[in-house]
């Protein structure tokens, strides 16, 4: 069985399986094969070359539109992972615990506790609801606390954001693929 390139197709036929090639194929070795599937597994390109052989080789730098666009996704994702850590809160005891903000579902989850508690309030009620942190320990708070509780979850919400636009503002200042690179990175100071 031989191995042939078509620079038409950009691919790559085996005259054990095809019974038809096209007319610009040129025969390769399977060592050739094997290499330029390594490089493309290493995120080289394989094209043509002047020959018509096919060889690998670095993708294009992204224009510095693509980096923005690129930049500015990874500053979310960095958000969203920042989020998904929770924050640590002092419930009371005074007791240290981590607030879990994984998902939605935990957001919603707080924002449903601190309404219950205030719906509560205004009924006249002074009991008390639980709360589990990220330790798995019930903490039991008044309405008080809830509404604390729901203040920092939106504050560390907020100061997320802010960070995560301070970083954009960089990216979108930038002039060169290499400054929007630098620019967009989490700071570390920020990490909870």
């Amino acid at each position: 069985m031989t191995i042939y390139y078509s620079a038409s197709t950009a691919g790559f036929y085996d005259d054990g399986i095809h019974t038809t090639l096209p007319s610009d194929v040129v025969e390769i070795t399977r060592e050739e094969h094997q290499a330029l599937l390594v490089a493309q597994s290493e995120g080289k390109i394989i094209t043509a070359g002047a020959d018509g052989r096919p060889e690998a080789l670095a993708p294009a730098p992204p224009s510095l539109d693509e980096a923005k666009t690129a930049a500015r996704a990874k500053v979310d994702a960095l958000r969203q992972a920042e989020e998904e850590k929770g924050f640590v809160y002092s419930f009371p005891g005074p007791v240290d615990d981590v607030v879990q903000t994984r998902n939605i579902r935990d957001l919603l989850n707080v924002q449903s506790m601190v309404t219950t508690a205030r719906l509560l309030k205004a009924a006249g009620s002074t009991d008390l609801l639980p709360f589990k942190a990220g330790s798995n320990v019930t903490h039991m708070l008044s309405s008080a606390d809830f509404d604390s509780l729901g203040l920092a979850l939106s504050s560390n919400v907020l100061k997320l954001y802010g960070v995560a636009w301070g970083v954009k503002n960089a990216i979108e200042a930038a002039t060169t693929v290499e400054d929007v690179e630098a620019a967009a990175v989490w700071p570390a100071a920020v990490l909870l």
